[in-house]
């Protein structure tokens, strides 16, 4: 009796540190909101700052809400299923399936749904650096609900919600393509509809520089994204052994994202430019979160290497096409994401999601063993449960309008 006292203890006191672990990474993700707000505020004019800063304080606030009422379900819910393929879970308002009180880790619990609004929060503050200084007001608030209600949960649920790519063995571990690609997806649309700034490109197409209004306050912005990547990327899979691995990796690929940058800009143009080997962190960033938890630590120095170059490839080639990008968003985001969901296919080790359970389809943080395989406990779904061996089959803050470092 004593021995099973003991152990028990002990098990509630590995919950307990679960549970704690994944409400500190929240809050870590929810930090990165300041670092938006700084990298987009600091890259624009600053007559229009306070408009951009606003925009990141209600797109927290609108993505928080639609979540909350219907988002979270559409996401996690038991997936309603077209000729057998997952397309959108089943709709539930206001988490009336959620248990409020439990150190349990799983879709049905308070602590995982306020990970996941976190990271839907991400995606809709990535769309406002891209149509910075353009977007109305209004019009900005209705896209955000839009990517909060609608966009996100759908391509959120064929990954991590037993949908269709999840069927297929898609493999984003903490959503390069879900989080990042999504959000970059949304600017570019924007970018290509609302057009470029007055004076960004002249009559014959040749693109001019807007001075960014503080490269500083850009600066501070992508090191508090840096250190909000620790819970992005560590808290995506439950406290254990590969934690520190996966947080390793991800700073890794952020220095080498930086390097590469700065290497390349150098090289093509004789000066280091500020806002691209800024970039070139987030992209390395971005890259890395598709595969944090399945590639080596030297693995994640070529992906950040990958991520930094394709973000310099993307603003160079979002100039050739006109598309005015105010901060980068689509080169960090959209570029540096694909590139890391390929390279997660290039160098994801098997062993390393055999070996150690992690939450790669998100459905739950909590597992257990069954012949041999790792199984998810999913929201309440009496069809099935979905094995999570995930192996690869085949990303924040917005960037900088470009300044040279003088």
């Amino acid at each position: 009796m004593e021995q099973d006292a003991i152990a028990a203890g002990i098990t509630g006191a590995s919950d307990l540190a679960k549970l704690a672990w994944l409400l500190v990474s929240a809050g870590l993700v929810l930090f990165m909101q300041a670092g938006f707000a700084a990298v987009e505020t600091g890259s624009v004019r600053y007559k229009n700052s306070i408009n951009v800063a606003l925009k990141n304080v209600i797109d927290l606030c609108v993505s928080f809400a639609a979540f909350f009422v219907v988002g979270y379900s559409l996401m996690f819910g038991a997936s309603i299923q077209v000729g057998g393929w997952g397309i959108i879970g089943t709709p539930t308002l206001f988490l009336t399936n959620i248990e409020t009180a439990t150190t349990a880790i799983s879709v049905t619990t308070m602590a995982f749904f306020l990970f996941q609004v976190t990271f839907c929060n991400t995606a809709a503050t990535i769309v406002s650096g891209g149509v910075a200084e353009r977007c109305r007001f209004m019009a900005y608030v209705l896209v955000t609900l839009g990517v909060a209600l609608v966009i996100y949960p759908l391509f959120g649920h064929w990954v991590w919600g037993g949908g269709w790519l999840a069927q297929l063995k898609y493999h984003d571990f903490a959503g390069s393509s879900v989080v990042h690609m999504v959000g970059a997806g949304v600017a570019l649309a924007g970018i290509h509809v609302l057009g470029s700034r007055l004076g960004r490109f002249d009559a014959q197409g040749k693109a001019h520089r807007i001075p960014a209004s503080s490269l500083p306050l850009v600066s501070i912005g992508v090191v508090i994204l840096a250190f909000g990547w620790i819970g992005f990327n560590g808290g995506s899979a439950p406290l254990g052994a590969q934690t520190a691995t996966i947080i390793t990796n991800t700073l890794i690929a952020a220095c080498f994202g930086g390097l590469a940058s700065m290497l390349v800009v150098w090289a093509t143009g004789g000066l280091a430019e500020a806002d691209l080997i800024l970039n070139g962190v987030l992209g390395g960033l971005v890259a890395i979160t598709a595969g944090a938890d399945c590639v080596t630590p030297t693995a994640s120095a070529l992906i950040g290497i990958i991520g930094g170059v394709t973000v310099v490839i993307g603003c160079r080639l979002m100039e050739r096409w006109k598309l005015d990008d105010a901060v980068g968003a689509v080169p960090v985001h959209g570029v540096a994401g694909f590139a890391g969901v390929v390279a997660t296919g290039v160098f994801c080790e098997s062993r390393f999601l055999t070996d150690q359970p992690r939450q790669s389809d998100r459905r739950a943080d909590h597992w257990r063993h069954d012949r041999g395989g790792v199984e998810l406990r999913p929201w309440p779904d009496p069809v099935e449960d979905r094995r999570s061996h995930q192996f690869a089959a085949h990303r924040p803050g917005g960037g900088r309008s470009r300044h040279e470092l003088q």
